[in-house]
């Protein structure tokens, strides 16, 4: 089993918290100050801890699955409840650094991780870093966690920010595109499931091709299209609502983000 059962706790219990739980066999510890989000925690693995010190106490690892906006607020008391004990930590924060989460909380190993929602499916990825007192069974412990759920890799601190578009903000954009698939095949009499259906088996399919054809993505779009066929209409529309400069734009504006959650 994961980490030999060890008992993982996580501080935030919101959707990226049960994205990741809902991807080991470990039990859990929950501590979160909105007593609602623990409802779809469901089953004898997950313990509610009535504080951060009770989590803190029962846990041997423990997740900051804390939102970046409140972390000023939650750090002084994790950092009371962890003095004096060695715990591994990993924030899942974006734009949260290293050298803050060290400087407040002193002798702690540090991990910062970007995972994403499909973890839940055991679909997901997830990055790390590692801080100055993360060892490397720590880290390898870390990088378990998030491998029972999908594909890591280890990439330094300065390419975090930059990377959250590539795959942790990224889910967002093919749920919009799905939404607005069923839309369309709403409106010309398809029922919105079989859409949905036929548009994520067309995506997965798509995705194993780019992961195990040799050829890549943009030959792969080319063996798509014929001249003068649907397919080249379809992206040359795309084109004309410069589709590709949005995309990235977005990516910009991610990693801009993650940046000013940093205080850069």
């Amino acid at each position: 089993m994961l980490m030999d059962r060890k008992t993982i706790g996580f501080i935030g219990a919101g959707n990226m918290a049960f994205a990741i739980a809902g991807g080991i066999p470990n039990p859990v510890c929950l501590y979160d100050r909105n007593a609602k989000a623990y409802e779809k925690f469901i089953g004898d693995r997950y313990t509610v801890c009535a504080s951060i010190s009770e989590l803190v106490n029962a846990s041997n690892l423990i997740v900051l699955s804390v939102k970046p906006q409140n972390f000023a607020d939650a750090l002084p008391e994790i950092a009371a409840a962890v003095s004096g004990k060695r715990r591994v930590i990993l924030s899942i924060a974006a734009g949260i650094t290293l050298e803050t989460l060290e400087n407040a909380l002193p002798g702690q190993p540090v991990i910062r991780v970007m995972p994403n929602t499909p973890l839940l499916v055991g679909e997901g990825a997830a990055v790390l870093c590692r801080g100055k007192l993360a060892s490397d069974s720590d880290f390898a412990e870390a990088e378990a966690l998030f491998a029972a759920g999908g594909v890591t890799a280890e990439i330094t601190e300065d390419k975090m920010n930059a990377e959250i578009a590539i795959h942790g903000s990224s889910p967002a954009i093919f749920f919009e595109m799905a939404d607005r698939v069923m839309k369309y095949g709403s409106s010309i009499g398809l029922e919105e499931r079989d859409a949905l259906q036929l548009f994520c088996q067309t995506m997965i399919g798509s995705a194993k091709m780019m992961l195990t054809d040799s050829r890549s993505p943009k030959e792969l779009s080319r063996a798509v299209c014929s001249p003068g066929g649907t397919t080249l209409a379809m992206l040359d529309q795309l084109e004309n609502y410069r589709w590709l400069e949005g995309l990235e734009a977005s990516f910009v504006a991610c990693t801009r983000r993650a940046e000013e959650l940093s205080g850069k």
